[in-house]
């Protein structure tokens, strides 16, 4: 089994998916929010590459168990229900709903694995859940980082490395590493008991610190809070295991 690590959503799009498990990595903040979401008692998010995209799709779902989600250059949609801040998807906002939700970043990284055995959702806050579920399956995996426009970005680099690595001790060493995953393994040790600080070394970080999202960056910098795993089914993000 090996653990392999691609940095940037084309990058994911030319893998070979279809017997690994693929981990989207979003931390800041998609991937945070959609787990959030969902551990709040969200029924799903569709994830979706535009802002007509989401329009059009919310038509699909009934009036009263839909709201669309998401953000442009960091800050919520004009006329969408919510953002993209985990701290707006409580029980109270999203409990029963399904979230049409569009992201410069990660709904791109959601949407470029070409059939791959499952996909996942993972972030910071629930590594250890996301960890616990790919060492019981026992396959190999694929950690997906969105990046940023594009370009690799630290703070889903660390996440992969660190959930690499929790993955390795889970499995008793049962996974060999890529030459990507050993990147971001390496990329994650100077980062260990600081994820907040490495959120303002991110460049995603710095994005939102200049809009003023500085409470963002605590709720992203949590480690293995939530106990909730996402996945992609029949288009839709919904709970696989855990609480929600």
């Amino acid at each position: 089994m090996e653990i392999d690590v691609s940095f940037t959503p084309r990058e994911l799009a030319r893998l070979e998916v279809r017997r690994r498990i693929v981990v989207v990595i979003d931390v800041v903040r998609a991937s945070t929010t959609i787990v959030q979401g969902l551990a709040s008692g969200g029924a799903a998010f569709v994830p979706v590459g535009s802002v007509a995209a989401a329009r059009r799709a919310s038509g699909s779902v009934p009036e009263a168990l839909r709201l669309l989600g998401g953000e442009r250059g960091g800050v919520r949609i004009p006329g969408f229900d919510l953002g993209n801040s985990p701290w707006e998807y409580t029980p109270d906002r999203v409990a029963g709903k399904t979230v049409v939700f569009t992201t410069t970043n990660g709904t791109a990284a959601i949407r470029a694995a070409r059939d791959p055995q499952e996909l996942l959702i993972g972030a910071l806050v629930n590594l250890e859940a996301v960890a616990r579920y790919l060492a019981a399956r026992a396959t190999d995996v694929v950690l997906a980082a969105a990046g940023q426009e594009g370009r690799p970005v630290l703070d889903d680099t660390v996440c992969a490395g660190l959930l690499a690595e929790r993955l390795q001790a889970l499995s008793g060493e049962g996974y060999a590493l890529s030459d990507g995953a050993r990147l971001a393994l390496g990329a994650s040790q100077p980062y260990r008991g600081r994820l907040r600080e490495m959120l303002e070394h991110a460049a995603s970080g710095r994005a939102l610190l200049r809009i003023g999202y500085q409470r963002d960056l605590d709720f992203c910098a949590q480690l293995s809070v939530l106990d909730a795993v996402p996945g992609v089914v029949d288009g839709r993000v919904v709970l696989l295991e855990g609480a929600g």
